[in-house]
């Protein structure tokens, strides 16, 4: 008979029978619908308590939609007129915490290590987060309307300074400055 403190076996209690294979082993599944860690114990024949290694259960792997734009203080949906090489960061919760990031396309976009994306050509990119308990979960990245492209990489805090307090909706507004 196996028990847990934590979580149910197959779907039903925390309590379960199981009967031995050929091998003399014995499989259940444990599951839980919150995180917290549960100590799984059997009873075998002769009435020997086993203890099993302790289980962790974690949050699912989520990517907020509200993304933080760098260089001016706003948090929101990603505007759809990009700067290029304009910068926001992504921000992940649950899993183990332990997070891994990456770009399906890095001419469209690039991702450092603590979700920090490099916007660099004009598409739709997905951008992927792995918690170091190996879920994934996905950001997709839609094309813009507009991008306004610069010779070298700057920054929304110099632009906004160069445009005078405006992200202008164009290349051809950029002419006039």
């Amino acid at each position: 008979t196996f028990s847990t403190n934590f979580g149910i076996f197959n779907g039903k209690s925390q309590t379960q029978n199981a009967t031995t294979g050929n091998d003399g082993r014995a499989t259940i599944t444990l599951t839980s619908s919150s995180a917290g860690k549960a100590t799984v114990s059997a009873t075998v024949s002769g009435g020997t308590d086993v203890k099993a290694t302790e289980v962790t259960f974690f949050d699912e792997l989520k990517i907020d939609n509200k993304v933080d734009i760098i260089g001016n203080n706003v948090s929101g949906e990603l505007p759809d007129i990009w700067l290029q090489y304009g910068q926001f960061k992504l921000k992940a919760s649950g899993g183990n915490g332990t997070y891994s990031w990456y770009s399906e396309n890095t001419s469209i976009a690039t991702v450092d290590a603590s979700g920090k994306v490099t916007l660099n050509g004009k598409g739709s990119v997905v951008i992927k987060a792995t918690s170091g308990d190996k879920q994934t979960v996905s950001y997709t990245v839609k094309t813009p309307k507009y991008m306004i492209k610069v010779g070298q990489k700057a920054y929304y805090a110099c632009v906004l300074t160069i445009c005078k307090g405006s992200l202008p909706s164009s290349q051809t507004v950029l002419s006039d400055i």
